[in-house]
């Protein structure tokens, strides 16, 4: 006898249908009731659907530990290297001062503002090394900041050329806020995606998103984007919003006026609920209700979809902290296992300037996850709850009731209709 695994997020489609999603494998599975009791009784007749069902870790043997799969997935998440993942962070400065920033840190407060063509070559050699040492077959590259696209125009080009020299495939992806994004025309035919921030109607943008001299930026923004699609006819472009408190009950209506003021509907939305940066700012601070803030998500997603057909995009904290293949590049050298690390110089794991890691790098790796975490069906969107806001807070900071709210309806509404 088998029987289902704690990671599995279920879906009733209809009396006798089911829909299940499970967030280990990411694999999903439409199955009537009666076809998965006969799996569970014996998946080794059932052909195809039973293998796919231990294949895709939807059932275990019964009297075995299934925590042994969450082990088995994360060991192997933790140590891949034919595909990493690599933050670069060109600029520590930034032409805009969010309300909210989590790298507000970095500003005017570091020697090293930018990268150099030196500290630019030292880490392709760095990556080089890695590459021919771990049979690493595909790089991710994520531009960050401070603003990225503060750097000088011929850097940023010889960067970018310079990542893209190495001997695997690349992949380009701009986390920018959108106010410097014509200025690096030579870049654009490298960038797979721009992700600019847009937070809400214009006002309530302009009030959390501002620049140095007080004013809003929304405005900008938006003919930013415009122009960039009229000229380069690319529709590569990601808006992202943070979601709190002050935003949530009016995000429809916030996709709804920048979808009119943007010539293109060919746009995807990624939202994501604020998360806390300071020690004197929690969960509780920002939301009140972490809940409410996953429903407004949910029905802006709902929304999106039923309007303009835009694809949904499910949020995961996409933590690579404990993980082999993920690393952050700062402007001077400085090697990172997190991005709200930047700026903190007794969190750094490493430099170029020594082979060797120090005792945060192994910390890092050999995290451990508490019971709780590995019995729960989101352990693979949340990773345990944010390090960074742990090492805060003296605790855990666990999403798990926001989630509940939110991952079985968004996977109903991504995939009931495959």
């Amino acid at each position: 006898m088998y029987e289902l695994t704690s990671y599995n997020i279920i879906n009733e489609l209809d009396k006798n249908h089911l829909l299940i999603f499970n967030s280990l494998s990411r694999a999903v599975i439409k199955i009537s009731k009666n076809k998965l009791q006969e799996c569970l009784e014996n998946p080794g007749f059932q052909g195809d659907i039973g293998e796919y069902l231990l294949k895709g870790f939807f059932i275990y043997k019964h009297g075995s530990d299934e925590k042994s799969l969450f082990s088995y997935i994360y060991k192997n998440l933790n140590t891949e290297t034919r595909r990493i993942g690599v933050t670069l962070v060109p600029s520590r400065l930034c032409n805009l001062r969010c309300t909210y920033c989590i790298q507000n840190n970095l500003f005017n407060n570091h020697d090293s503002h930018f990268m150099t063509e030196k500290i630019i070559d030292n880490y392709y050699t760095w990556l080089l090394e890695y590459i021919q040492k771990f049979k690493t077959e595909e790089i991710g590259f994520n531009f960050y900041g401070g603003e990225p696209l503060m750097i000088n125009k011929s850097i940023l080009l010889y960067l970018i050329k310079k990542m893209n020299s190495l001997p695997v495939k690349t992949k380009f992806i701009m986390v920018t806020n959108g106010m410097r994004l014509l200025d690096h025309p030579d870049i654009i035919p490298y960038i797979d995606s721009y992700r600019i921030t847009i937070d809400g109607l214009s006002a309530l943008h302009d009030s959390r998103r501002v620049c140095p001299d007080g004013s809003g930026s929304y405005r900008k923004i938006v003919a930013n984007i415009n122009k960039y699609i009229k000229k380069y006819g690319k529709k590569n472009i990601s808006i992202r919003m943070n979601v709190d408190k002050d935003n949530r009950l009016y995000l429809k209506e916030a996709v709804d006026q920048i979808l009119s003021n943007i010539e293109s509907s060919d746009i995807e939305f990624r939202l994501f609920p604020v998360v806390p940066n300071k020690k004197n700012v929690n969960f509780k601070s920002l939301h009140e209700d972490l809940v409410a803030t996953a429903n407004q998500m949910y029905d802006c997603y709902l929304h999106l979809k039923r309007k303009y057909n835009i694809k949904p995009f499910i949020f995961s904290m996409n933590c690579g902290i404990s993980s082999f293949g993920r690393w952050v590049f700062d402007t001077d050298g400085s090697l990172h296992k997190c991005c709200s690390h930047i700026g903190f110089d007794e969190k750094k794991v490493g430099s170029l300037t020594s082979k060797l890691f120090n005792e945060n790098y192994y910390d890092y790796l050999n995290r451990e996850y508490d019971l709780e975490c590995q019995e729960c069906a989101y352990i693979n969107y949340c990773g345990g709850g944010c390090k960074w806001q742990e090492e805060m807070h003296g605790e855990k900071q666990c999403l798990k009731e926001f989630y509940d709210s939110y991952i079985p309806r968004m996977i109903k509404l991504i995939y009931a209709d495959c």
